[in-house]
């Protein structure tokens, strides 16, 4: 039984649910379109969701619910620090900036803004954020040696995009730290999100909510937003879609086999039932 409405959740109810979700996602930007007669506006606020950190440490059974997925963007840092952490992050922040910090007056999610909002000046050539960064994970180091590990040092990231091999490799193995401090360090309840019974996500890709608004007048630069990842799916669809729907048949008529012996067993159980009553009443 329990396999069967897993089946039924995952591959019917799931996808359906998840499709119609998806439309009226398309529906509520068309809707904002219309009422605010700015489609640069929205444009521009889902590019900016879909960059800044937006994961809420405890709200996956929610995530159905946020604007764009809170999972989407690719840099930000997926593991929320402890406390203690957080107190040395803020610290280390602040003493860049030359101001002291209250500890009852910290903000750790404005905090991660102004981090990626230095980091983005500083992907673009500032130098007072380069040096701050620096200073900053400098700062982080000579605290908390361990926090200091599972963060990827700003030099990388420069040399990377320079093409320093070296600095790539280092970029790499921090995240695949990261990934592993993470995977330890948080247990998810799979059953309590929604969209974990479905085969397909519930928010649509950003890439085609900003196609989409395009059509409507906004001015996105398609050019950038176009990947070949595409291709890859085409590839696997067409090498794939036989063996998924040989194991689509293969486990139906494995629920079926499943039903038809509960069916009998049922029977047999039941009929036993009914000999028993028939032999009580004959005595």
């Amino acid at each position: 039984m329990k396999l069967c409405l897993w089946f039924f959740s995952t591959a019917v109810l799931g996808p359906s649910v998840a499709l119609l979700w998806r439309t009226r996602q398309y529906l509520a930007d068309a809707s904002a379109v219309q009422l605010t007669r700015n489609p640069d506006g929205l444009a521009n606020a889902l590019q900016k969701l879909n960059d800044e950190p937006g994961e809420i440490p405890g709200g996956d059974w929610a995530a159905h619910l946020f604007v764009v997925s809170p999972k989407r963007s690719d840099h930000r840092v997926s593991a929320v620090p402890d406390k203690g952490q957080q107190r040395v992050l803020a610290q280390a922040w602040a003493a860049t900036s030359g101001q002291p910090v209250q500890p009852a007056a910290m903000d750790f999610r404005a905090l991660q803004m102004q981090l990626a909002s230095t980091f983005r000046a500083a992907m673009t050539g500032d130098a007072q954020a380069i040096a701050r960064l620096r200073a900053a994970y400098q700062a982080v180091a000579a605290s908390d040696p361990a926090l200091a590990v599972q963060m990827p040092n700003p030099d990388d990231f420069f040399g990377a995009r320079r093409g320093d091999a070296a600095a790539i490799a280092r970029l790499q193995s921090a995240r695949r730290l990261g990934s592993q401090h993470t995977s330890s360090g948080q247990k998810k309840d799979a059953e309590s999100s929604i969209s974990s019974l479905s085969m397909m996500g519930f928010h649509p890709s950003v890439k085609r909510r900003l196609k989409r608004l395009a059509g409507m007048g906004a001015h996105v630069d398609l050019a950038a937003q176009k990947s070949k990842a595409w291709i890859v799916v085409l590839v696997l669809s067409v090498i794939l879609a036989p063996l998924f729907l040989l194991l689509i048949a293969l486990f139906l008529f494995l629920i079926a086999i499943m039903t038809m012996a509960s069916v009998v067993f049922l029977v047999i159980w039941l009929a036993v039932i009914h000999n028993v009553f028939i032999l009580v009443g004959h005595r």
